[in-house]
């Protein structure tokens, strides 16, 4: 299975595997109880987004990769395509104001890369604004740091 559509389970269960670990071990790397190993690998739970990050950095995977496979949403709601790319959509006025304002760019850090990164969500109505922008840009800095 490609690591677009394997499931969040199977990639723990995989990895840990030839890491050689136990679900004990995992659990205790992570903070959590081995029995919610258990659940996760079987699909039975969602995991936190802190948990995501901590299992991603115990078991040595990409930590985007691991969150995409967590919440496999996020894959249509980012315009993932099978093989990770993101295809981009005409720039929506709120994003197009933000790119065009260099005040709040600068004082937010906020590069081109990132308004590219942006431009490709499909947002539905619900970011409209530059600001509602600025603050998708953090958060999205703060899930794939």
């Amino acid at each position: 299975m490609g690591k677009s559509t394997e499931t969040f389970g199977s990639m723990v269960l995989r990895r840990r595997k030839e890491l050689g670990m136990t679900q004990s071990d995992l659990a205790q790397k992570v903070g959590v109880q081995p029995n919610y190993i258990v659940y996760l690998e079987k699909g039975e739970r969602k995991p936190s987004d802190r948990t995501v990050l901590r299992m991603a950095d115990a078991l040595g995977i990409d930590r985007a990769d691991l969150y995409l496979a967590a919440n496999p949403e996020l894959r249509d709601f980012l315009k993932i395509s099978d093989s990770n790319e993101v295809q981009l959509a005409e720039m929506p006025s709120g994003l197009q104001a933000l790119a065009d304002d260099p005040v709040l760019r600068e004082k937010l850090a906020i590069t081109d890369a990132e308004i590219d990164a942006v431009q490709g969500v499909r947002m539905r109505g619900r970011v409209t604004s530059a600001a509602q922008y600025a603050a998708l840009i953090l958060n999205m800095r703060w899930i794939f740091a």
